[in-house]
């Protein structure tokens, strides 16, 4: 007597396993980048979704548009967080297991008539230099207690991406000395007069205001003078030569 398969021996992926309810934006670890790619079902909306977002996304980047926003609606459950979680490995292309992301998602075009298509779309996106920045406005909204725009937003984690402050003001002073080719020697003796480094100083940077006033000066001479001490705070961050 033969023994009658076990439904769960007819998938192909084990389904005992704890398989999460919604796509975390912020769940990027190796495993789960790899399952959400390797399980994900490409149906014939997700392709002309996919194939619609990649020509516009290529053509927004090639050519001067005004048309450079993205709407992904959908009902709750949908799979829209996924959707755009499978689009950033897209334009990224990380390496998971040996593959690349792109690698793995064709796969889960076999058999598609829109194969070629989308590979021929991957493939042109892929000569562009595309960053990815993931993350959940409420989310961030409930952490500042702010009551900030959406682009300033996305503006304070764009900052955050690029290791710079998520204060506007501080940042950018930090992207003065980066644009002069100064902001590692400026850091460099920031922590070599505090003892700290200058990421861990900047949140409190009113307690060290004299002294990055004095490593500008050291630093910069000519761009940052001894006015610099008597600046109101926002002159004194962006710095100057009058």
């Amino acid at each position: 007597m033969v023994d009658s398969p076990l439904l769960k021996d007819l998938f192909i992926y084990p389904i005992e396993r704890y398989i999460p309810p919604v796509a975390k934006v912020d769940d990027v670890t190796e495993a789960t980048v790899e399952t959400e790619l390797r399980e994900y079902v490409v149906t014939a909306p997700i392709e002309r979704a996919l194939a619609d977002f990649q020509e516009v996304y290529a053509e927004s980047r090639t050519a001067p548009t005004d048309k450079i926003g993205v709407w992904i609606s959908g009902f709750f459950g949908s799979g829209k967080s996924h959707f755009a979680k499978v689009l950033s490995y897209l334009l990224t292309n990380p390496r998971i297991g040996g593959h690349t992301a792109r690698e793995l998602f064709v796969e889960r075009l076999a058999g598609s008539p829109r194969r070629a298509e989308i590979e021929g779309l991957l493939h042109r996106i892929g000569l562009l230099d595309s960053r990815v920045i993931m993350f959940q406005i409420k989310a961030e909204q409930d952490q500042t207690q702010k009551d900030e725009s959406i682009s300033e937003i996305m503006y304070r984690r764009y900052l955050a991406s690029r290791g710079l402050s998520t204060d506007p003001v501080v940042a950018s002073l930090e992207l003065s000395l980066i644009d002069r080719g100064l902001y590692e020697a400026f850091k460099a003796e920031v922590e070599k007069r505090v003892g700290r480094s200058w990421e861990e100083e900047r949140d409190d940077y009113l307690f060290i205001r004299s002294t990055v006033a004095e490593v500008l000066q050291a630093v910069a001479p000519q761009a940052y003078t001894a006015a610099t001490r008597r600046w109101p705070r926002w002159r004194w961050w962006t710095g100057g030569s009058g």
